[in-house]
Formats: C-alpha cells, structure tokens, sequence
C-alpha cells in the first residue's frame, strides 16, 4: 500500500504540518479487505458498505452534495463513469493493489451494481 505525505489541514494551531495518509487505491483495498471479514448480512458489512459507496460516489464519480440533488442528464453521467473506470483501470495496470478482483468489483460498484466478491475471496479471508 502507497502512502502519501500530505498537508495538514485539521488545525489552524498547525502542531504538525504535514500528515500521512492512504493513497485513494489503498483506501478502497482496504475496505473491501474489511468487508470480506464479515457476514453480508452483519451491521459492520452494511457500514463497510456504505462507507465504500459514498467514497465512490464522492471520490471516484465526483458528486458532492450539492451536486447530487442536481438532474443530471445521461450524458453527463456517462462522463463520470467512465473517468471512474479510466482511473480504476490505471490502478490495475500501475498494479496499485496486487488482486485482479479488487478492480472488477470496485468497477462493478461503480457502474451500479451491488457489492459483490468472487467466492475465492471468501475463501481466502
């Protein structure tokens, strides 16, 4: 997993100037990782999963909340999926996170599909 040297921005005292965080491939990694721990039908699988949407709704589509109440049309839309899919795709061929699976659900969530891992993950958790 990468991680990122960023500037903090969480205090104006400014005790610590920069802080390390998870680059975005690791984050999502990471989640479906923890997701995979757990029941589908357990309250801490719902929360990974909402945690997991939102960060695909924010992050990779682009919305905010202002924007999400806004009618969009599909075209509009399509854009945004497919520089989702371009990123995710990137990931994969910079080798970003080291299971093939990982870009295949994470582009399945993007286009709308339900969070779903192959039954070899499972396995492997």
């Amino acid at each position: 997993m990468q991680i990122l040297e960023q500037p903090a921005q969480y205090s104006n005292l400014r005790l610590c100037l920069h802080i390390l965080v998870l680059c975005p491939s690791a984050m999502y990694a990471l989640l479906m990782r923890m997701m995979l721990r757990y029941l589908t039908n357990s309250t801490t699988w719902s929360v990974l999963e909402g945690d997991v949407s939102q960060l695909v709704l924010h992050h990779l589509l682009g919305y905010t909340l202002e924007t999400m109440s806004d009618e969009e049309d599909e075209e509009q839309e399509n854009r945004r999926i497919d520089a989702a899919m371009d990123t995710i795709q990137e990931w994969g061929v910079q080798k970003e996170w080291g299971e093939k699976w990982m870009e295949d659900v994470l582009s399945r969530i993007v286009r709308g599909g339900d969070i779903e891992f192959p039954p070899e993950c499972r396995a492997c958790s």
